[in-house]
């Protein structure tokens, strides 16, 4: 009986003992896979929904899946939020990317501080990749039928909704353009989505003409849903590579936005993945996508908006009588005074009976001090009050004159664009009075290398300036940017009741356009700004020259040249 309870009590203790291994074993495993689960970071793309929140991340999912897969240590989840969402995401922090359409991002980045662009979406289009996308402006195809923009005036027009920048607003600014006020001109008709309704009420007789967005109509013949001579196409426009209808100018597709607290290498890393995302198709099938490009130029949707004064602009440039006093109230009440001075002394003089030639004489001497102040407010609407030199508003009229001037003169014009490097830190560290001192010091030391009446330096914006050169050489205009460069190097700047000194420098972007070029305004700033941008990306403290590779201008500087 004792050796029964012994053999009882030995197997009992095996047993036990296997079970302690064999639950470490479980506890230790769970616990290597629980820390190297915690090895990725999960980061968040809030992506704009305008249908079902469901169908926006089953379609973007793939987007997702495809950064975990080349990003090293993060896991990337979709999350779907509508226009009004967007603000509580963005200042509580609970996300770190965004993916929207450009007149969105336009809006958010006057709101909130953002990284800016990384990328910019790359649409399919017959198999191709598709950059960028317009408006179409269409009616039937009947000889009664509007067949030009001025035809318009004062006709039905049916677009899916007034905030769709394809649908609707590329359209009515083409509108506005032609001296065609889209509010006042036109009874405008909203179907909603799809493009489809509006379509249908054209051909119904129901509008004159329609607005839908490019590719729109190529998807409807394709599908055996329209032929393709039912429509006629108004004000249709051509560009290099791009196959569809299309009658606005082109604008850049959704861009993805890293948001201000996303550390710049790996903001960087997500844009090297979303680059060569055409290179993996079971990716972007899914999404229907051909890829990412580097970040378009926002501007042209920026002035859109401003011309057709869409939120954030549908108050900031109103003219009112209160703004022009809170602005000028100083020249307002010189001007007025000398006014009232004037007509005080006229009637004076007429009641006392004095001759008119020194009537005239006093009138005249108080007229060119009239004009005097006129020149002080132009001076004044021209300029940037913190910096003292030209502002933003003056640098675009005075580079289309030039534009023109060259053609005339057969010269060339050179513009770069100059942005402080790291600026953001100045106002943190510092504060904004130092931020500011920091921006003085570099206004003057760029003016200082301005000489020619023909040429000016003006700030574009925040940390941004532009320096216009007239008809300079390239050797003259290579040497003269690297001592833009050098010099800010050179400049210390003293802290306020302290021994520390700042230190400066800048990115530049360099461009030259001749007459046989024939570029725009907005191309030839676009063309400084990429290079710019390039700068950056190089390692900031430097310049990029990004020239023109038009026939003609091969012999000129190599075109990307960097310093």
């Amino acid at each position: 009986m004792n050796r029964l309870n012994n053999k009882f009590h030995l197997i009992s203790y095996k047993e036990v003992l296997s079970i302690v291994i064999i639950i470490s074993i479980i506890l230790l495993n769970s616990t290597f896979t629980f820390s190297q689960s915690k090895e990725s970071e999960e980061v968040t793309i809030g992506v704009l929904s305008f249908a079902s929140k469901e169908d926006t991340v089953s379609k973007w999912q793939a987007l997702a899946d495809y950064l975990t897969d080349t990003v090293e240590g993060q896991e990337f989840k979709i999350k779907a939020m509508f226009y009004t969402e967007f603000q509580d995401c963005i200042l509580e922090g609970n996300v770190d990317y965004i993916l929207t359409n450009p007149a969105h991002f336009i809006s958010i980045s006057q709101e909130y501080e953002l990284s800016g662009a990384i990328a910019t979406l790359t649409e399919m289009s017959g198999g191709k990749a598709q950059f960028g996308f317009g408006g179409v402006i269409f009616t039937r195809n009947t000889p009664d039928a509007p067949s030009t923009i001025s035809d318009l005036k004062g006709k039905t027009i049916s677009a899916v909704a007034l905030d769709s920048l394809g649908g609707y607003q590329a359209s009515a600014y083409e509108l506005k353009k032609a001296g065609i006020d889209p509010e006042k001109d036109l009874e405008i008709v909203l179907t909603g989505m799809p493009h489809n309704n509006t379509i249908d009420m054209v051909l119904a007789g129901q509008a004159d003409a329609g607005f839908v967005r490019s590719g729109v109509i190529e998807k409807l013949i394709k599908a055996g849903e329209l032929d393709k001579d039912a429509l006629k196409i108004i004000n249709e426009q051509n560009f290099t590579n791009f196959d569809q209808y299309i009658s606005t100018t082109m604008y850049p597709e959704w861009p993805f936005i890293a948001l201000s607290h996303i550390e710049p290498k790996q903001a960087q890393r997500v844009a090297a993945s979303l680059y060569l995302m055409d290179d993996s198709p079971e990716y972007t099938e899914r999404i229907g996508i051909f890829g990412f490009t580097i970040p378009s130029n926002y501007l042209e949707v920026e002035i859109l908006m401003r011309e057709l004064k869409l939120p954030p602009f549908d108050k900031e440039e109103q003219i009112t009588l209160f703004g022009v006093w809170r602005q000028y109230y100083f020249e307002l009440i010189i001007t007025l005074v000398l006014i009232i001075t004037v007509i005080s002394y006229a009637v004076y003089k007429s009641r006392v009976g004095k001759i008119l030639s020194a009537q005239n004489e006093e009138l005249n001497n108080l007229t060119l001090k009239l004009r005097e102040s006129n020149i002080n407010l132009t001076e004044i609407s021209i300029k940037d009050s913190l910096t003292g030199l030209y502002n933003r508003r003056h640098f675009e009229v005075f580079i289309r004159n030039t534009l023109n001037m060259i053609k005339i003169h057969n010269t060339t014009l050179s513009i770069c664009v100059i942005d402080i490097d790291n600026f953001k830190q100045y106002n943190d560290n510092y504060g904004h009075n130092i931020g500011d001192l920091v921006l003085i010091e570099v206004a003057k030391n760029l003016q200082a290398h301005v000489n020619d009446i023909n040429d000016i330096v003006a700030r574009y914006a925040g940390d941004e300036f532009v320096i216009v050169f007239y008809d300079a050489a390239p050797h003259a205009l290579k040497a003269n940017a690297q001592k833009i460069i050098r010099d800010i190097n050179k400049m210390e700047i003293k802290l306020p009741n302290s021994d520390e000194k700042l230190k400066v420098s800048i990115s530049m972007g360099v461009t030259t356009t001749r007459p046989k070029c024939n570029h725009t305004s907005e191309e030839v700033f676009k063309s400084a700004d990429n290079a710019l941008f390039r700068a950056k990306e190089e390692g900031k403290n430097r310049y990029v020259f990004e020239d023109c590779s038009c026939i003609g201008c091969s012999d000129n500087i190599k075109n990307g040249e960097s310093f």
